[in-house]
């Protein structure tokens, strides 16, 4: 018999099964708490020693420190080691996950010899789309970094010199001397990477156009190549560059052929077409970690995920709660179209339960995140990791003080303690509701 089902048939004492890891005094006591031991303490009091200190990129590197430097005297320096402002820096003792105070010294964390400290900033997770290489790169990178920065990274990566690149966001250029923050481009961004390959030509302006897209201008050069039209299409529309077909009057574009191919000038009119396939995509049905169902959907490439939803309303009404489709571990947004997810024939998404929770992460931003009911704790506590860039040994699920056991989901525990409002999420030595809309990370 499955855990899940043993929870959910035996009437045995479901605390000890759902809660055997006792929650830590150290957070229950917090920071200046009493010790008796004063000859531990006195042991570290003038004695210089190391530590460790970790980014969100789980890069670590020694600091040495005494018993009387204080979370401001190692910001300073880690502000020269990580190249992190220290005014930007927030860090965590990783013994009991406390947020350390700026005016307390470490040694009343008990941040001795070897101990550990995280260290988080306002960071930006970001893919980089290259329809150029068919590639994407993933990027971290913290909001105070200009896009020249951004090309540099994506140079060490792909070899193109930062000269040679374009990079978009929202079909628009971005600037070399500006900052993320200055574009407001916040975490889980998609920006498009162009690679120049032939000299720069005076640019002229051209208008978009078709059926699948709202006309709009466009400044282009007669070099770029209709791959590179198409990739400010997607950058801008959203539309897939997989899914268009340019044409300047009756003649298509082929990728790799230049504007100055087919004599486009000032002005001329390019055609994005679209072509709305059937496709045949298979969704499942599970009850907690068990596939129960699997079905075949016939779909076409531009409907929506809500047209899907609502083809299948007997599978929808099963829910108990916001029923949505994921692809992967990916939610799918139901005012989008399939296309924008480049599903196709053979695709496979699941109908599960969406929970959702929005975390204020250490920029000020608020990051919402998308969870499966069928998410056991650890899951949680990874996805939040991977969304808000928080890490997983941060953060600690309780229920009355209890840590929940990782192997559970969270529709095991809102079955057994009657909603998710009841469990607690704990980063930094905060505690809230798991389930609140908003909360500080």
């Amino acid at each position: 018999m499955s855990p899940v089902n043993q929870l959910r048939n035996t009437s045995i004492n479901m605390a000890e099964l759902l809660f055997p890891l006792a929650f830590k005094d150290a957070v229950k006591n917090g920071v200046g708490a009493e010790t008796d031991d004063v000859s531990k303490v006195d042991l570290h009091m003038s004695s210089q020693y190391k530590i460790f200190v970790r980014d969100y990129n789980y890069q670590e590197k020694p600091v040495i420190i005494s018993s009387l430097t204080t979370a401001k005297d190692l910001k300073a320096v880690l502000e020269t080691k990580f190249g992190l402002p220290s005014n930007l820096q927030v860090l965590f003792d990783n013994k009991n996950q406390l947020q350390l105070d700026d005016s307390h010294t470490l040694s009343e964390y008990e941040v001795l010899e070897d101990f550990g400290v995280w260290m988080l900033g306002p960071l930006v997770k970001l893919i980089i789309k290259m329809p150029q290489v068919k590639a994407m790169l993933p990027l971290n990178v913290y909001n105070f970094k200009t896009i020249r920065d951004v090309k540099e990274a994506i140079g060490q990566s792909m070899g193109i010199p930062v000269e040679k690149q374009i990079v978009m966001h929202k079909g628009q250029p971005l600037s070399d001397g500006l900052t993320l923050k200055d574009y407001g481009i916040g975490m889980n961004t998609t920006l498009y990477a162009l690679f120049r390959m032939k000299c720069a030509t005076e640019g002229f302006k051209v208008i978009i156009g078709g059926a699948s897209t709202k006309p709009f201008e466009l400044k282009a050069k007669s070099s770029n190549t209709a791959l590179d039209i198409k990739t400010v299409v997607e950058s801008k529309t959203g539309l897939p560059v997989t899914l268009q077909v340019l044409y300047y009057g009756h003649n298509e574009i082929k990728n790799w052929k230049t504007l100055a191919d087919y004599n486009v000038k000032e002005r001329s009119v390019l055609n994005v077409v679209t072509f709305n396939t059937p496709t045949d995509i298979y969704i499942t049905t599970s009850r907690g970690k068990i596939v129960s169902d699997t079905f075949l959907f016939k779909a076409n490439t531009f409907d929506t995920v809500d047209d899907v939803l609502n083809k299948i309303p007997n599978k929808v009404e099963s829910i108990a709660g916001h029923p949505s489709l994921f692809l992967d571990e990916t939610r799918l947004v139901e005012s989008k179209k399939l296309a924008d997810y480049s599903i196709g024939s053979g695709s496979l998404l699941s109908l599960d339960r969406l929970i959702q929770i929005t975390v204020t992460i250490p920029s000020g931003e608020m990051v919402i995140v998308d969870l499966k009911a069928s998410y056991t704790v650890d899951e949680v506590e990874e996805k939040i990791e991977e969304i808000c860039g928080i890490p997983w040994d941060l953060q600690i699920l309780t229920y009355l003080n209890d840590e929940l056991d990782e192997e559970y989901t969270l529709e095991d525990y809102e079955f057994h303690v009657g909603s998710l409002w009841a469990l607690k999420w704990l980063c930094g030595g905060r505690s809230c509701s798991f389930y609140m809309p908003s909360y500080a990370a």
